[in-house]
């Protein structure tokens, strides 16, 4: 295996566009959005009809159990087809003052929902 350290803009024209690689190491700074896993348009190419559906289906939902189920069952199948492989994800730390309220939780790396911020 020959190891190629590239900068970020080669790795996007390589990897990413052109689909040009064997083995790919990158930090991922949409770890969370498991959307990529149903387009396979997506530079790793992953193709499952079902997992496409059931995205598909969870993204529809208006009920969040209902959609983490879907979701649940979609990442079984990919865990279980392993197109991918993950060295770790990182939880995603945020700071704020005592007095803001409306602080979302769940977030990725990319999404910050500022939409219910409150000063108390």
């Amino acid at each position: 295996l020959k190891v190629n350290i590239v900068e970020f803009t080669t790795w996007l024209h390589d990897v990413y566009n052109n689909k040009n690689y064997d083995l790919s190491m990158v930090d991922h700074n949409e770890s969370h959005d498991f959307g990529q896993w149903a387009d396979p348009k997506y530079y790793y190419g992953y193709n499952n009809k079902q997992v496409q559906d059931l995205y598909a289906k969870a993204m529809l939902c208006a009920n969040t159990k209902e959609s983490n189920k879907l979701l649940a069952k979609a990442a079984r199948i990919v865990s279980k087809d392993a197109p991918a492989d993950w060295l770790l994800n990182y939880k995603v730390v945020t700071a704020k003052v005592k007095n803001l309220e409306g602080m979302p939780f769940d977030i990725n790396q990319v999404l910050l929902p500022l939409y219910n911020l409150r000063l108390s």
